[in-house]
């Protein structure tokens, strides 16, 4: 094992373990095995805390329980595999009670929803199940419902609170030695790749049965001239054991000792007071990524004494550039927005694809890093060659964990996954990044998603190797570094930050490393456009970089906004599309318009009247979906020949903020609707939109989906979502665009860029001022009017908040009492819709 704990010292504290347990003190109950660790060199109030969650490959608790709170689907799933599972029926029946829900929470160790009713549960039973910890995972009707459940069984949890040390249960009594000494491992190696620095900050490891002492597998001994100041009471009484003599203590003096002892040194019951005992199971929100440290997300460590940044690499680096601000120096970079990666025809304008190859540690993530931090372009992508190891089978697991395994080898990488997701990357799609752990040797159960590059880097060993990526790339740089200084940055990772010895460093880099180097890597030189001496230091080599990917993207760079001006013109005498779908225009239809039109309406009536026509809307685009014939029997027992959707799943992407009204509507007449935003914005000095935030259903592209936004004047916006969608593998045919008023020149340029996308809306104006971009006559600006932020306030508006433009929480309501009389008078002499009543009403119905 590539660990400081032995495999023969895990075996036999195992065997001790299960011994005592089940022959010398055999219990009523089955026992539960714990790992505690105690920390070193970490402040709990200083350092950060660091959180992960690892899938052992047994279940750790045979009696852990799962509830699943799904839809009829689930539910019927889960009845026929003997989970218990509630439906939203069982969940009301709880009427929010305190006592009940927190009794429901005792009653099972862990919970999964359907990802239609995870968004009912805080309004259906309140905070309870979160503040017990036990907030459901959800779960689509994609995944395996038996599958997921023994996932969540098999997880474990590791977090550091306010103590240096914690525990974590690995297993039980019942499991055989080879199944403990195996979760046991993957936990203690897991848990080493979260700290910073690795097994520099782990003094002792303890294993320990239920009602058993504590058995020592690992403890670091400290030197002789500290050995006073640490034979003071700490463990005794309960306090922490860092302190300022640690910190400082040099880590080259601490030598490993692993001896299998009794701790009588430690009183038992103030190590118990120590340990936080922590819930083994995920807590993840719809699918989102918490805010604490990923397991397997790439992280930086805090700044040394003297100032190096060092970067761990226990696990690929592949992410996407899309932090809101990151610095070079005191400069601050802005990443935020990005500017449209197609023409006005809806076409793809290929991503600028750099590849960067050299020998191992030779500084390529370096290199990468430095062409980012001055490139100053928004969304750039990072994809890692370390991402694309092949799975590996037992015996070259074993291999791999004796250091005799060739990661060097072309054959070590699955070229073809590589490929498909470099062409995806420079289409501008959607890809699943898998995630590689080089402590386990093995791919992680999740994939990081990667979408939305104008740049893409590309970096690895092999990364000349093929001539099909060859051909992908627009820009190939080669990265020499002299062997002697690859080998000791070799030497210093391998060892420091992935935990192994340095026998079996220097023994994998003399047998494979180096040789592959000669024969797979340094022959790949001439097909370099560049050659990069000494790394990340040649600052004239990453200027001339930068300077030509600039170059490229100008040539490149589009001006959707302006051409889709130009073609206004051209497009105002053109008929409407086949696609163009308009509400029947009754009666009914132009009154709810003339309300909402009325610059003199208020806003109360205003959101009233606009929700009533955002209902309508939904129900003539669901008409408008595919249906097939159905039989169904009715209470009498006879059979009534209906219909039914084709499409089952139906998911609403707004476009934030004006698209959010829609929103309720579509959940009220499709319940289980799923939901996705995109937030679109248009830059104030090139006037062109840019993509600055999405968030969609992992499942979109089996869905129907409604693009939902109030209103469409140039349609430069609606381009952007449908071109996000279609990057996401939805199907052109299987989006409708829906809007309360469109423009006629906006209807024309979707559909002529889309001719399959469905337009569905209540009215439709022809004219469009070229300045503001408003739709004429149009009804204003629909989000200032609809959330109460109009710059301009009358006396019949809300109170705005003039510093950030949001409405206030005093005067939001009509009830409030501190406007109560001036609401009262506005809707008493100024309401347009009185005004309506009094003298057209007879003239809107009589045209009937």
């Amino acid at each position: 094992m590539s660990s400081k704990v032995t495999r023969d010292m895990l075996f036999e504290t195992t065997q001790n373990v299960l011994t005592y347990s089940n022959e010398t003190k055999k219990r009523k109950f089955v026992e539960t095995v714990e790992l505690q660790i105690v920390l070193k060199n970490f402040d709990p109030s200083r350092d950060k805390r660091f959180s992960g969650t690892v899938r052992l490959r047994h279940i750790p608790k045979p009696k852990f329980t799962v509830c699943v709170l799904g839809d009829e689907r689930h539910c019927d799933e889960a009845r026929a595999n003997n989970i218990p599972a509630m439906t939203i029926d069982d969940l009301k029946k709880l009427n929010k009670d305190k006592k009940l829900v927190r009794k429901l929470s005792h009653q099972y160790d862990a919970f999964l929803a359907s990802d239609v009713v995870i968004r009912q549960i805080p309004r259906i039973l309140g905070p309870g199940l979160n503040k017990a910890g036990k907030f459901p995972t959800a779960i689509t009707h994609g995944d395996s419902l038996v599958q997921k459940v023994e996932e969540i069984k098999s997880t474990i949890k590791f977090q550091a609170k306010k103590t240096i040390c914690l525990a974590v249960a690995v297993g039980n009594a019942n499991m055989t030695v080879e199944e403990l000494a195996a979760n046991i491992n993957l936990s203690v190696n897991f848990l080493v790749s979260l700290l910073k620095k690795n097994w520099q900050n782990v003094r002792a490891l303890y294993v320990k049965s239920s009602m058993e002492t504590l058995y020592l597998i690992l403890k670091k001994r400290m030197p002789e001239k500290k050995k006073k100041k640490e034979e003071k009471p700490t463990v005794a009484n309960g306090s922490t054991l860092t302190d300022d003599e640690d910190n400082t203590m040099s880590d080259s003096d601490n030598d490993d000792e692993s001896v299998q002892v009794d701790s009588t040194n430690i009183s038992p019951s103030a190590l118990k007071r120590r340990v936080s005992f922590l819930p083994e199971k995920k807590n993840n929100i719809n699918g989102k990524v918490s805010a604490k440290t990923s397991p397997t997300s790439p992280t930086t460590s805090t700044a040394t004494p003297v100032g190096k940044m060092r970067r761990r690499r226990l696990r690929t680096t592949s992410r996407s550039g899309d932090d809101r601000i990151s610095f070079q120096g005191r400069n601050p970079i802005y990443t935020a927005g990005r500017p449209a990666w197609y023409d006005a025809t809806g076409e793809i304008k290929e991503a600028f694809v750099i590849g960067i190859c050299g020998g191992s540690a030779s500084g390529k993530t370096t290199v990468s890093q430095r062409i980012v931090e001055k490139l100053n372009v928004p969304w750039v992508t990072l994809l890692s060659m370390d991402s694309f190891y092949k799975v590996l089978s037992v015996e070259q697991h074993e291999q791999a964990n004796e250091n005799n395994y060739n990661f060097d080898h072309p054959d070590a990488f699955d070229f073809d996954l590589l490929l498909e997701t470099l062409k995806n990357l420079k289409m501008g799609r959607q890809v699943a990044i898998p995630l590689y752990n080089f402590t386990t040797h093995s791919r992680e159960t999740h994939t990081k998603i990667l979408y939305g590059a104008n740049v893409v880097i590309f970096e690895g060993i092999l990364a000349f190797t093929s001539k099909k990526i060859l051909d992908i790339l627009d820009m190939k740089i080669f990265v020499d570094t002299d062997a002697d200084i690859r080998l000791a940055r070799r030497l210093e990772r391998d060892i420091t930050e992935r935990g192994r010895d340095i026998d079996g460093v220097i023994q994998q880099y003399t047998r494979f490393v180096k040789p592959s180097y000669d024969h797979y890597i340094a022959p790949t030189m001439i097909y370099a456009d560049l050659i990069v001496p000494r790394g990340g230091e040649n600052q004239i080599a990453i200027d001339l970089i930068v300077r030509h990917v600039n170059r490229e993207l100008q040539k490149r760079g589009v001006k959707v906004r302006n051409e889709l001006v130009n073609r206004l013109g051209v497009m105002r005498d053109l008929p409407m599309p086949e696609t163009f779908y308009l509400i029947e225009q009754t009666a009914q239809i132009k009154y709810l318009h003339t309300i909402i039109r009325n610059k003199l309406t208020g806003r109360d009536e205003f959101i009233f009247y606009s929700k009533r026509l955002m209902r309508v809307l939904i129900e003539y685009a669901l008409s408008l979906l595919p249906f097939e014939n159905i039989n169904v029997e009715t209470p009498q027992g006879l059979l009534y020949k209906g219909k039914k959707h084709v499409y089952t799943d139906v998911c609403g992407v707004s476009i934030v903020r004006a698209g959010e009204c829609l929103e309720p509507a579509l959940i009220e007449v499709y319940k289980d609707a799923k939901i996705g935003k995109i937030l679109i914005q248009t830059n104030q000095l090139t006037g062109e939109p840019e993509l600055h935030f999405l968030r969609l259903p992992r499942d979109i592209s089996n869905t129907y989906v409604f693009i939902l936004d109030a209103t469409i004047a140039t349609g430069a916006a609606a381009l952007m979502a449908i071109r996000v969608l279609l990057d996401h593998n939805v199907p052109e045919d299987k989006i409708a665009l829906l809007s309360l008023l469109v423009s006629k020149q906006g209807v024309l340029t979707v559909a002529y860029a889309f001719p399959k996308v469905k337009i569905v809306t209540t009215a439709y104006d022809t004219q469009l001022d070229q300045e503001t971009g408003f739709i004429c006559p149009g009804l204003g600006n629909f989000g200032d009017r609809y959330f109460g932020t109009d710059p301009i306030a009358s006396d019949n508006e809300d109170i705005i908040d003039g510093q950030c433009g949001y409405v206030s929480s005093q005067s939001v309501t009509p009830n409030s009492p501190q406007q109560s009389s001036k609401l009262n008078h506005v809707h008493r002499d100024l309401s347009p819709l009185n005004t309506l009543r009094s003298n057209d009403h007879e003239e809107v119905f009589q045209k009937t």
